[in-house]
């Protein structure tokens, strides 16, 4: 795993209440299609990855090996 790779596993892993959003740029995505679920729920499908695949990787790992901490989960990161 590349260095970045590292520490945005780590900030992910942190306990502390970091302010995810500010230490990246966002992702940057293209889709053919987004429905309105809720006022806070997105359904994006044909999702193509532009910009900040390094972190969509490490924010997938991350849930994909803590499942049960997604539903309480309040960070947030821009997506554009």
């Amino acid at each position: 795993m590349v260095t970045v790779n590292k520490e945005i596993s780590k900030a992910l892993e942190s306990e502390s209440n970091i302010e995810f959003w500010a230490m990246n740029n966002g992702i940057t995505i293209l889709s053919n299609e987004i429905t309105t679920i809720t006022n806070n729920r997105l359904k994006v499908k044909n999702i193509q990855i532009v910009n900040c695949l390094q972190t969509s990787f490490c924010i997938y790992n991350y849930f994909k090996n803590n499942n049960d901490n997604l539903e309480d989960e309040k960070r947030s990161i821009l997506l554009k």
